[in-house]
């Protein structure tokens, strides 16, 4: 399926010289036997990976001839070793991201969409549910980095949160063909939304901003997208052999179309000798504007002022608020939380999984601080504490976050 890859449902990196895994898919292979972020991976199939990469660890684990893989882990602070076989199954990260913004005032949500597949469509759903359920009325739609996916699942998307309206439309380059629209029958807006969007947001990505702008469903904050919305569509090149197929049918052309009617099935992997990709059409805003080449210009365009400490902010996790960790504790929130000490100019030693004395030391200097209490125990309430605080940096550090939450705020003057 479109947005999926065959593995075992982790991601994994480097930390202090071992190959640690970082994240476990939910309903995944490697969930389901039993494997835990902080692991640290010794062999994978009876070898070693002392001194390799995590992207060779990477390729040994998705490229093993077996479809059960067999790893050997450490695990927390007694370095226990583990055994695990974890069978090989279609897994697919996250595509869409959702959050409650609890500081920010009453009925304030954001969602985050990394990319457009069926995937996307049912997380998103998903949010939009559980947001209604639970009485939020303003939502930040991040659309920043998202380089586009299946068209279909744009127009599914957008169909749940735009209200009745063109959502875009499709001219072809052929005559014949015409031209397309995809429409919302959405009788009402759910939700007050502001969108952000960057050079990097790309394709039909481009397609979901062009049609909340044009239909005033949303403002747009940030800067002018990427420019990319063609139809497209990959052709096969025949070699000689195929191509004397072709005309057996077509008699005196080779027609495309009735190749692939009549001939593909036929065909051999000698009878193909490459593929083409062509473009057929484009896609267009509701008011009938051009994207491709030119992008979608924001309402409001907000540069971001401190990129780099905000893309170090980007990479660290939330603490995942689920159990109390203990000095001496090895926890994947650790390894966080002392990259955020890191970055605050608190002197540790580089991160790692344990929770050790120095980070405690820095800990107290930065809960004494921001006023927060801490007694050599990170309990779920000073890790809560510690999300706020990572939520305030996200709107010190991104600007165009900021102006978006702003504007919802107001809710007035949103649309021009």
């Amino acid at each position: 399926m479109y947005g999926s890859i065959q593995g075992i449902g982790v991601n994994i990196g480097k930390i202090g010289g071992d190959i640690v895994i970082l994240e476990v898919f939910g309903d995944s292979g490697a969930q389901i036997a039993g494997l835990k972020p902080a692991d640290i991976i010794i062999s994978v199939d009876g070898e070693g990976v002392d001194g390799l990469s995590p992207d060779r660890v990477r390729d040994m684990i998705l490229y093993s001839a077996r479809n059960r893989v067999r790893f050997t882990v450490v695990r927390g602070k007694n370095k226990e070793r583990f055994n695990f076989t974890v069978t090989k199954s279609e897994v697919h990260p996250s595509y869409v991201e959702s959050r409650y913004l609890v500081d920010e005032g009453e009925g304030m949500g954001y969602i985050r969409i990394a990319g457009f597949n069926s995937f996307a469509v049912e997380e998103f759903k998903k949010a939009v549910t559980k947001f209604e359920d639970n009485g939020v009325k303003s939502v930040v739609l991040d659309l920043r980095d998202n380089p586009g996916g299946d068209v279909s699942s744009v127009i599914d998307i957008a169909r749940m949160i735009m209200p009745r309206g063109i959502i875009t439309k499709v001219e072809y380059k052929q005559e014949s063909a015409g031209s397309m629209s995809y429409y919302s029958y959405l009788s009402k807006a759910k939700f007050e939304v502001v969108t952000l969007i960057n050079g990097n947001t790309a394709s039909s990505a481009e397609l979901l901003a062009g049609a909340l702008k044009d239909n005033q469903a949303s403002v747009l904050v940030g800067n002018r997208t990427f420019g990319k919305a063609r139809v497209q569509r990959l052709y096969e090149v025949l070699s000689l052999s195929g191509y004397r197929k072709a005309v057996s049918y077509a008699e005196d052309t080779v027609n495309m179309a009735e190749i692939s009617r009549n001939v593909m099935g036929s065909l051999t992997d000698y009878d193909i000798g490459g593929w083409a990709l062509i473009t057929n059409g484009l896609y267009l805003t509701p008011n009938g504007k051009m994207i491709d080449m030119k992008g979608i210009v924001p309402n409001r365009v907000v540069r971001i002022k401190q990129p780099e400490q905000l893309a170090e902010l980007t990479l660290i996790a939330e603490m995942a608020e689920q159990t109390d960790i203990a000095i001496g504790d090895v926890d994947i929130n650790v390894f966080h939380l002392e990259k955020l000490l890191a970055m605050l100019g608190y002197e540790i030693d580089p991160p790692d999984l344990l929770f050790d004395g120095k980070t405690s030391l820095a800990l107290t200097e930065f809960c004494k601080e921001l006023g927060i209490k801490y007694k050599d125990m990170i309990d779920i309430a000073l890790q809560s504490e510690i999300n706020r605080f990572i939520e305030k940096e996200r709107v010190r550090l991104d600007d165009q976050y900021a102006r978006a939450i702003e504007l919802l705020k107001d809710q007035t003057g949103l649309i021009q």
